[in-house]
C-alpha cells in the first residue's frame, strides 16, 4: 500500500523531464508498455503489481515467458531508480549540496560478478561517490560483460534483472 509521500513521488516522477524523456527514448514497444503500465498501477490503483506489468508485455506479441519476466523486472527496476534519482536531484537542489552514493544490494549466489566489482570499487573510495563517478563506474564495468547493455544515468542499472541500487550514503 502506497502512502500520500509515495503518491507525490510517483506524480513528480511522471511529470519530471527525466522521466518523459526517458520514456519518449525507449527503443520498443515492450518498453513503452511497462513503463506505462507501472505508472498507471501507481497512479490509479495506489500499488504497484509485477504479475500486471507481464501481462502488459505478453499483450504486445510473441514473447518467451522467460524473457517477459526479465523484462517486467529490469524495466520496473528502471522505472523505481528514476524515481529514486528524480528524488535524490529534488534533494540536492533544495540542500545545495551534492550527495554520494553506494551501489546497495543483495551478495548471494545471483550477485552478478559485474555488481561485485561495482560494489568493491565504490568500496576502495570510502564506501560512497558522487552520482557520476558512481555512472562512470558502472558503464565502465557493464561493458567488461555486457556490451550492448544500455546505461541510462537517470535510471541506473548495470544489467538486466537489475537488483542493485544507487542510494545515498552521509559521510
Amino acid at each position: 500500500v502506497f502512502t500520500g509521500k509515495d503518491e507525490q513521488v510517483v506524480n513528480t516522477l511522471l511529470s519530471n523531464p527525466l522521466y518523459t524523456d526517458a520514456i519518449k527514448g525507449l527503443r520498443t514497444n515492450i518498453e513503452q508498455a511497462a513503463y506505462q503500465t507501472i505508472a498507471e498501477s501507481i497512479s490509479e490503483k495506489g500499488n504497484y503489481n509485477l504479475e500486471t506489468v507481464r501481462e502488459a508485455i505478453r499483450a504486445i506479441g510473441d514473447v518467451a515467458d522467460k524473457d517477459v519476466r526479465m523484462l517486467a523486472r529490469t524495466n520496473s527496476h528502471a522505472f523505481f531508480a528514476a524515481g529514486r534519482r528524480s528524488g535524490y536531484v529534488r534533494a540536492e537542489q533544495e540542500l545545495g549540496e551534492k550527495f554520494v552514493y553506494a551501489w546497495v544490494g543483495p551478495s548471494d549466489h545471483r550477485t552478478t560478478p559485474v555488481c561485485q566489482r561495482i560494489k568493491e570499487r565504490v568500496d576502495e573510495r570510502g564506501g560512497a561517490v558522487p552520482y557520476d563517478e558512481l555512472v562512470a563506474i558502472v558503464t565502465e564495468e557493464s561493458r567488461k560483460d555486457y556490451p550492448t547493455f544500455t546505461i541510462v544515468p537517470e535510471a541506473l542499472q548495470a544489467h538486466w534483472n537489475e537488483r542493485h541500487l544507487a542510494i545515498r550514503r552521509v559521510r
